[in-house]
């Protein structure tokens, strides 16, 4: 049996009736050999050949703009068959797609609107009887997945448009030359089958998606990594002003999305690398987190301008409350905390690798020497040294002195004693780190409280130092 390129748009009611889609065009070829013949356990059926499907466009039909097209969709090396049920292709090939995916303001996917609902249709026919409503039983021969078995499918040249109206700001962005395949598609239970796709982000934006999943129960296992290099970052201000109140000024993201699956349970790693990332003006947005980001991006900022961390994510994806925008939102605002709260820990490796001490000097001799890596990796951090008293401890130095007196010192006493030991101090680490006075600062002296040990404690704090802007 040969068909060639008969025009399917004679079926646009047909598509109509289930979608909110109009078939625009279409036409299909077909080429196969059928065998038919009846037995006594039933009817064989046997089909060998390819099929195309060309030329075709879906366009929403309360826009007329386009949602689906391509060029052609061809599958070669077909063999169906029926008693026994089988249906093996070697290969799949799409050539030149493009698909329109649109978040609107209510977070409502165009993909879901695109099919109709069929409740509405059922509840005008006239009520049925429990019995006729009851399903027939099936049996578990007839449960099993009808064996399917797709040697490779192959994508050129496609193309994705995408578009969120649901931020603050819309958004809208553009893949395009992806490129790639899957190899290995089986029903089998325990399949695995190989992904891999490049493409292009934007203007100079770089793609990549490989690893394998089980591709008729992805949940049972997935294993995919997503990468994206050099991709800018400002146009993704309607993100950050909607999720962070701040527009982006410049920017370039290298990404590392590793999301793993098990029976339902998601592990996933975000590595994210930032290259010259600099947060723009303040955008309202009533759900902004509220978080000093100026100074967590300043902690992660090391000397070449880059931030690199890793974002952890967690869940089950089968639990009614799960939502993976809300796991990544969730993630990121625990680590711009765990950042914010302790700073000297954020900075790792600057400071040894126990720098979530440094915050408080208690051995100056051993320790103040870690603070010397902070004038060339973090310029832009200025350190205030706060010094402490406490009425124990200054006694013990105090006594002999004040042994006839035999009366405690007073709180302003302390409080100078703090004083100079703030002095001496920064006048070391002037001397020993090479930390002029714009980054060294003396900020008042702590409270008069009892200590638990014979030593006193010297506070350091980290600030962003603000750049000064000069009038022309």
């Amino acid at each position: 049996m040969k068909l060639i390129g008969l025009n399917i748009k004679p079926l646009n009611p047909a598509i109509t009736k289930f979608t909110t889609l109009a078939l625009e065009s279409g036409n299909i070829s077909v080429s196969t050999r059928v065998k038919y013949r009846s037995t006594k356990s039933g009817p064989q059926l046997r089909a060998n050949g390819s099929v195309s499907l060309g030329n075709l466009r879906l366009n929403e039909t309360d826009t007329g703009e386009r949602f689906l097209e391509w060029k052609e969709m061809a599958a070669n090396g077909i063999k169906f068959g029926l008693s026994p049920n089988r249906l093996q292709v070697e290969e799949v090939r799409l050539l030149e797609p493009s698909a329109k995916v649109v978040i609107f303001k209510d977070r409502s996917v165009n993909l879901t609107k695109a099919l109709r609902d069929q409740n509405a249709a059922i509840t005008d026919k006239k009520p049925q009887t429990a019995q006729t409503l009851s399903p027939p039983a099936v049996s578990q021969e007839n449960r099993a997945l009808f064996p399917v078995n797709i040697d490779r499918v192959r994508v050129e040249k496609d193309v994705v448009d995408f578009a969120d109206l649901s931020l603050v700001l819309p958004f809208a962005t553009q893949a395009t030359d992806f490129n790639g395949g899957v190899t290995g598609i089986t029903s089998e239970p325990t399949s695995r089958a190989s992904v891999k796709f490049d493409g292009r982000v934007d203007q100079y934006g770089l793609s990549t998606v490989k690893g394998s999943l089980n591709p008729f129960t992805p949940k049972t296992f997935t294993d995919i990594s997503v990468l994206f290099r050099n991709v800018e970052m400002k146009p993704f201000t309607p993100y950050s002003a909607t999720f962070a109140g701040r527009k982006i000024a410049s920017g370039k993201l290298n990404l590392n999305l590793e999301y793993k699956i098990q029976n339902s349970e998601l592990l996933g790693e975000n590595k994210v690398l930032l290259e010259q990332f600099t947060l723009g003006e303040r955008v309202e947005a009533p759900d902004a987190i509220r978080l000093p980001l100026d100074l967590a991006i300043a902690l992660l900022t090391d000397a070449q301008g880059k931030i690199d961390v890793a974002v952890p994510v967690y869940g089950n994806v089968d639990h009614p409350d799960f939502k993976y925008g809300r796991a990544i939102c969730q993630a990121f605002v625990k680590l711009t905390t765990k950042v914010v709260i302790a700073p000297f820990r954020a900075m790792g490796n600057l400071f040894g690798d126990k720098g979530e001490q440094m915050d408080a000097i208690a051995d100056f001799e051993t320790q103040y020497e870690k603070t010397t890596g902070m004038k060339a990796e973090r310029a832009n951090f200025a350190m205030a040294v706060i010094g402490w008293a406490s009425s124990d401890t200054a006694f013990y130095q105090a006594l002999f002195e004040e042994l006839v007196k035999l009366e405690p010192l007073t709180d302003n006493d302390l409080k100078k004693l703090a004083l100079r030991r703030t002095e001496e101090i920064i006048k070391e680490l002037k001397t020993t780190c090479g930390l002029d006075n714009t980054r060294m600062t003396a900020r008042i002296p702590g409270p008069v409280e009892k200590a638990s040990t014979k030593t006193v404690n010297t506070k350091l704090t980290l600030y962003v130092i603000k750049p000064t802007v000069q009038e022309h």
